[in-house]
């Protein structure tokens, strides 16, 4: 009961003060937690912590009943220069949404039964999200007087029940429940009209549901297998920004990872993965921006993870992720508020068991500052915003905490 208390009282002081996110895979984060962030990302093959409820539930067999509760403190910058765009803003020049630090929160648990042949968990995260708000418009001032057209912010988070069962020694399967809650503002320009929003900027809440399933499979000691299917998240609609949306929904996308991990030394650990994302399966990210999508492409990540144990105290993590492009040069002008241009992403992180029930995490993350340009072949809308400029940055750094009994 005692840590059933501390799990709902870290939640919900983590939930009121989260307001922006680091992402690196489209408006996503990289991983779950400090151990997954040092490491970019992977676990499904190498569960070391409660957070593997969130990318593979069939790891928690392996892991030993805890709570792990993290705060990620998101610093991202991007730039934005619509000066050469015909339908661009000339007055503006090249501006930028300035480094602020945002936390965002993790904590999951888990429990095991049946000498941990089969567990539950229970995990709340903040999944993603994406924002940005500018001084000047994106367009044109003729049309917007510098109004509207600055401002976005989109946040994403999933409770999430999980349940693990091992059939043999060597392997186990897992399944969980999503419930999704989505919050979402902005005062973008309606292309068709040219007015802003209905929305006017006001926060508008979703909520949606979904699933994940994975497998976990040990052929040997000293290799393991893992592969997990996440479902598409259903959200409501967002009614104060359906002449924005559409009768689309914002829902979250499929998703499948597989990895593959070594360990070479009893105290070494080497993973392997690749994560597919279907953002062409979501019609508001994924069609075109003349159709009143965003022209989001389908990634396909592959992810390189390591952790170092000393003396069972003390573990060394690093890692590295390449993400193919999100998005397009016809598709920038549309995606200048938030342009999630990342391709390459470091990581590394330690971490300390100070007791043999206590153990504290850090990690810090950095997605390489990266350019693009609107080439204008894509469309009306792109040809509009030809020229257009963007830069995207982003830094993270993760500190957690976790009780093991």
């Amino acid at each position: 009961m005692k840590k059933m208390l501390i799990f709902l009282i870290f939640t919900l002081a983590t939930f009121v003060t989260a307001q922006q996110t680091f992402a690196s895979h489209g408006n996503q984060h990289t991983g779950f937690g400090p151990i997954q962030e040092a490491m970019s990302g992977v676990g499904v093959a190498a569960p070391l912590d409660a957070n593997v409820i969130a990318i593979n539930p069939a790891g928690m067999v392996k892991v030993p009943n805890r709570v792990d509760f993290s705060v990620m403190l998101g610093m991202p910058r991007s730039e934005m220069d619509t000066s050469a765009a015909p339908a661009g803003n000339a007055a503006a020049g090249n501006q930028s949404n300035e480094f602020e630090i945002h936390p965002m929160p993790f904590i999951s648990t888990t429990w095991g039964f049946m000498d941990n042949r089969l567990a539950f968990g229970l995990a709340f995260i903040q999944n993603g999200g994406a924002s940005a708000s500018f001084k000047q418009s994106r367009a044109n001032p003729a049309i917007t007087g510098n109004n509207f057209d600055t401002y976005i912010n989109y946040q994403l988070y999933k409770l999430i029940p999980a349940i693990s069962y091992a059939i043999l020694d060597n392997l186990s399967i897992g399944a969980s429940f999503q419930l999704g809650y989505a919050q979402f503002g902005s005062d973008m320009m309606i292309t068709s009209t040219l007015t802003q929003t209905n929305g006017r900027g006001r926060t508008e809440n979703s909520f949606g549901f979904g699933g994940s399933f994975g497998i976990l499979y040990e052929p040997i000691e000293e290799l393991a297998l893992g592969v997990s299917y996440t479902s598409v998240l259903h959200f409501t609609k967002l009614g104060k920004y359906s002449d924005l949306l559409g009768n689309n929904k914002l829902n979250t996308p499929r998703q499948v990872r597989a990895e593959i991990a070594g360990y070479p030394l009893e105290e070494w650990v080497l993973t392997a993965g690749f994560h597919w994302i279907n953002w062409r399966s979501v019609s508001v990210l994924g069609d075109s921006p003349d159709d009143g999508g965003l022209g989001w492409k389908n990634q396909y990540i592959v992810k390189f993870g390591t952790q170092y144990t000393v003396k069972d105290r003390v573990a060394l993590r690093v890692g590295y992720n390449w993400q193919t492009d999100l998005l397009s040069n016809d598709v920038i002008y549309a995606n200048a508020l938030v342009p999630l241009i990342t391709q390459h992403t470091i990581n590394a992180g330690i971490g300390v068991n100070i007791t043999d029930n206590w153990a504290l995490d850090l990690a810090f993350g950095m997605s390489l500052k990266r350019s693009a340009t609107e080439s204008g072949t894509g469309g009306a809308i792109s040809a509009a915003g030809a020229g257009t400029r963007v830069s995207y940055v982003g830094y993270a750094g993760v500190i957690g905490a976790s009780y093991i009994w």
